[in-house]
């Protein structure tokens, strides 16, 4: 397998130009100039970018790699590459990864970034000192465990709804003892307490109670019978 690039150049070091291509058709005549590379405000690309934006892609795709052994699946994981730079040489590139990972420690994680700081194929090619630092964002779709309820204490717990529904039962019933209906003689037991209460007797003389002694019937007085009163009755 070989990968190629090809590179273009016109004029002298300073004032000149060039251009970039690669063999994917990404870069295609992609300008650079010794002013995109050693200073600011000139639009295009550089060596010095280009090899830190492969070091990043190689160094992601080697985590990944490392995960996939782990059966584990990465939600994302994002790359900075910072290459540094002293005069015209390079003095160390560092590795800044953000990463979002169901399933694995964060401690994990980092000892399988620095495997990939150190064995990755654009790290085996440097020369440089090559650090690592790892992010790790919590996946959001991981459930929180939440604090049990001790076993002993679960009777103590009351269900505000199911509370309800018992009394519910309860209400019905005292509701339909205080409707129901009162026996009367020579009615048609169907008048409630309500009704009887209008019916009582008027009060007369601003007297709270009723007179009973006018509205009682007079009882009728029974003598007990003697002995002489029934042999008379026999003869």
């Amino acid at each position: 397998m070989t990968r190629t690039a090809k590179a273009h150049w016109i004029g002298n070091l300073k004032e000149g130009k060039g251009t970039l291509t690669t063999q994917s058709g990404v870069l295609e005549n992609s300008n650079y100039s010794f002013k995109t590379r050693f200073e600011e405000g000139e639009k295009g690309t550089n060596p010095e970018e280009l090899l830190a934006a492969a070091h990043a892609g190689c160094f992601t795709m080697a985590v990944c790699a490392m995960l996939t052994e782990k059966g584990l699946i990465a939600t994302s994981l994002d790359t900075e590459a910072i290459l540094n730079m002293e005069g015209t040489s390079i003095t160390s590139i560092h590795l800044n990864i953000t990463a979002a990972v169901p399933g694995i420690s964060l401690a994990d994680f980092v000892a399988i970034t620095k495997s990939a700081e150190k064995n990755c194929l654009i790290s085996k090619v440097l020369s440089i000192p090559i650090g690592s630092e790892a992010h790790f964002l919590l996946d959001k779709q991981t459930p929180i465990k939440t604090k049990e309820m001790d076993a002993d204490k679960t009777d103590d717990v009351i269900n505000p709804i199911e509370t309800n529904l018992e009394k519910k039962p309860v209400e019905d019933e005292l509701n339909n003892e205080n409707s129901s209906t009162i026996k009367v003689p020579g009615g048609d037991n169907k008048e409630d307490a309500s009704t009887l209460e209008q019916k009582q007797p008027e009060k007369k003389d601003g007297n709270n109670e009723p007179d009973n002694e006018k509205t009682a019937s007079p009882k009728p007085e029974i003598e007990n019978p003697t002995i002489e009163t029934l042999v008379k009755e026999i003869e």
